[in-house]
């Protein structure tokens, strides 16, 4: 898979929670979750898990 792709995730996911101080976890998560599930569906087939482990670690 793309660095250029995975580094785009960060980005958005790193804007998603700068932006969302002063909201609560649960409306975070709510965000978040659409945004990571669209993005692990259109890659399911490139070893997105593998990918989503080195975030999460």
């Amino acid at each position: 898979m793309a660095n250029k792709l995975i580094q785009r995730l960060k980005v958005n996911f790193k804007m998603l929670f700068c932006s969302s101080k002063d909201r609560s976890i649960r409306t975070s998560i709510a965000t978040l979750t659409p945004k990571r599930m669209g993005w692990a569906n259109y890659f399911r087939h490139t070893g997105v898990k593998g990918v989503f482990e080195k975030l999460d670690g």
